[in-house]
């Protein structure tokens, strides 16, 4: 999983880089990259290849632009759809705003709330759910038929076939 923070407050970025290196350790998620941003430019600048691995995770205000996160969120998900996108601000009364430029947040958290760490790991946990769902749906598959029916099994779970040439059939082991 890669997290990118944009936040312009040095003290919130390492606090939220250690809430997101605890909460990958504790769930055992793994993790190649943690970069945090100051600015709207860095960030942009630096925009990483479009992944189901990445999470953005936004302020709503950076330099005194109350909407630069929202701004910068549009700009995200025109790149990076599948990306996953997290506001986390000051700004409650910017929530409504959040719909209005179609970022497709999966979370949008209060700096005022206590669970902060507690709502982050849901959140990083779903998104790691996802993952994998979607990767096991990608993964190449086999038809095979049993008995009367049918059953489709992931290539990479079978250990072996093992040929029967007395009754024409085949055994496999997952």
């Amino acid at each position: 999983m890669n997290f990118f923070i944009l936040e312009d407050q040095w003290i919130e970025q390492i606090n939220l880089e250690k809430v997101l290196n605890s909460i990958a350790k504790e769930q055992q998620i793994a993790v190649a990259t943690i970069k945090a941003y100051a600015t709207v430019d860095e960030l942009t600048a630096h925009l990483p290849a479009p992944s189901m691995d990445n999470v953005y995770l936004l302020g709503l205000e950076v330099a005194g632009d109350t909407k630069a996160g929202l701004k910068v969120s549009r700009l995200v998900r025109q790149y990076d759809p599948y990306a996953t996108i997290i506001f986390i601000t000051v700004h409650d009364e910017l929530l409504p705003a959040t719909y209005r430029y179609q970022a497709a947040a999966l979370d949008f958290i209060s700096k005022g709330t206590a669970n902060i760490t507690e709502r982050l790991r849901q959140d990083i946990v779903l998104v790691n759910q996802k993952i994998k769902q979607i990767k096991q749906l990608n993964q190449p598959t086999i038809l095979l038929k049993i008995g009367t029916g049918y059953t489709r099994i992931a290539l990479a779970d079978i250990l072996y076939f093992a040929p029967t040439p007395a009754t024409r059939t085949s055994h496999f082991s997952t």
